[in-house]
């Protein structure tokens, strides 16, 4: 990787990890799988979120594919949601992701599913560490099949950075979330963006693409 991507990948992470919504409701909040070490940063700050009345809708989605080892799946993380005491007029529900799920297959299924449903202004939730891949791979499937979604990001709560030793990555990967962010994920985006199972040419959009994108995004947000 050149200085230039360096530079590019961290206002990319600075802009997944403090994206605006322009107090605009969200016709979609879904929430991407994570791990048991990493899930409560997800369901966490989804009681925040419907704290802030008039800001966002009342659909939650959950991908319902659980045979991929590290996910327990959507019947767990909906009721450990509904513990969370969120509003009932909230619908929580699942989102087919077909084959293997990962995080480009949930990006796909979910902006899909958003477009089909006429849901125009999606976010997406994950940890910190995980979020501009995240971000990336949901913008890239916008720019590629649905320029009509916006999508926005939102991290979840933040945990340990240091200490804690993780499973990310369906279970395969462990390591401090700060090392996850630097190794697996940084290491990730760069060959995704060249590469990949899903679009020729590479699975991620360049930088300068998802900065087009949002840039345009936030004029018809204003």
């Amino acid at each position: 990787m050149d200085q230039q991507w360096e530079q590019d990948l961290q206002l990319f992470t600075a802009i997944a990890l403090s994206d605006m919504m322009f107090d605009r409701p969200s016709d979609l909040l879904y929430l991407f799988s994570e791990t048991d070490d990493n899930r409560a940063s997800v369901l966490e700050v989804v009681p925040d979120i419907y704290r802030r009345e008039g800001v966002w809708g009342n659909n939650i989605a959950i991908p319902d594919n659980n045979t991929n080892p590290g996910y327990s799946g959507f019947m767990e993380w909906y009721n450990a949601l509904r513990q969370e005491n969120i509003p009932r007029i909230v619908s929580v529900f699942p989102i087919s992701v077909p084959g293997n799920l990962n995080t480009m297959s949930e990006a796909q299924a979910m902006i899909r599913y958003a477009h089909e449903h006429s849901m125009g202004i999606v976010t997406v939730v994950a940890p910190a560490f995980h979020m501009p891949r995240v971000f990336l791979s949901a913008i890239s499937v916008v720019v590629r099949e649905c320029p009509d979604v916006s999508v926005y990001a939102l991290p979840g709560c933040t945990h340990d950075w240091w200490h804690d030793r993780v499973l990310h990555s369906q279970g395969k990967v462990r390591d401090t979330r700060a090392e996850l962010f630097r190794g697996a994920e940084r290491t990730r985006i760069a060959k995704y963006q060249h590469e990949g199972d899903y679009y020729s040419g590479g699975d991620l959009v360049l930088f300068q693409e998802a900065f087009e994108y949002l840039q345009d995004r936030d004029k018809r947000a204003l």
